[in-house]
């Protein structure tokens, strides 16, 4: 299986200026994001991060687009709940 690849949006709002060590200004790069779900755009760790999988002929591709925190929840509490539902037995 090929290694997966972690997609995202990125939104560059400009570089922020800090402090460096040496008391002197460091250019510091904020990532910023797109959710997927939503399209809220947001700074900092994505929530988490949907799975995407297709193929093409014999490729198969893997796409992780970011999530904000609130959509990374309700997608995996209504992954667990449709999971959890199809457990039952059948008969």
């Amino acid at each position: 299986m090929p290694p997966m690849a972690a997609t995202d949006t990125l939104v560059t709002p400009g570089p922020a200026t800090a402090v460096g060590a040496d008391g002197g200004a460091a250019v510091v790069e904020r990532r910023s994001y797109t959710c997927d779900v939503c399209g809220a755009t947001f700074d900092g760790a994505p929530g988490g991060s949907g799975l995407l999988v297709w193929t093409r002929g014999d490729e198969v591709r893997y796409e992780e687009p970011p999530l904000c925190d609130a959509c990374a929840v309700a997608v995996s509490t209504t992954a667990m709940l449709g999971w959890d539902l199809d457990d039952g037995d059948h008969e």
